[in-house]
């Protein structure tokens, strides 16, 4: 596993790309944020990457605000900084999805869920689909124009009934 919060967390994203920025390229095993650390990845990559960060926080306090005040709050605060559970894992490593009851792994994009060698998926809507066995999801990327509130709304349902 190659990305950025916990290796054991119980919500990996799972995204094509990585963040363009030292130490992001290079990593080869999981890394938690740092207090700060998520604010300077932001300032120093594209608009994308806030969008991102946003709506996956977004959706995490959705499932459950852990008692921050926001979503906001829940992003500065916690997203995949060390006592998280939660993760974002980066192609091109080789994703193994194993079978825990405790673990949901949503693939960011159907574009991105297209290259990879998944278990048989049922299309619940052009939006999304769903493996409940691999406990995986694909959702549609996580931008504000494809991941409206109204699908981390749905997102969040499914993750729900997934688990």
């Amino acid at each position: 596993m190659i990305g950025i919060g916990n290796p054991q967390a119980n919500i990996h994203l799972c995204l094509q790309h990585r963040p363009p920025i030292a130490p992001y390229p290079a990593l080869q095993a999981m890394h938690y944020l740092q207090i700060g650390e998520l604010a300077e990845l932001v300032g120093q990559c594209s608009n994308n990457w806030r969008k991102v960060f946003n709506c996956y926080a977004k959706l995490l306090f959705e499932l459950d605000t852990l008692g921050f005040a926001s979503w906001q709050d829940y992003r500065d605060a916690h997203l995949l900084q060390p006592g998280c559970q939660h993760s974002v894992l980066f192609a091109p490593a080789p994703l193994e999805f194993k079978q825990d009851p405790d673990c949901v792994y949503i693939i960011a994009g159907k574009t991105y869920a297209a290259t990879l060698t998944l278990p048989e998926l049922e299309w619940l809507s052009p939006s999304f689909a769903i493996n409940h066995k691999h406990r995986i999801i694909v959702s549609p990327y996580f931008d504000y124009r494809q991941l409206t509130n109204e699908k981390t709304l749905q997102l969040a349902g499914l993750i729900r009934q997934i688990g």
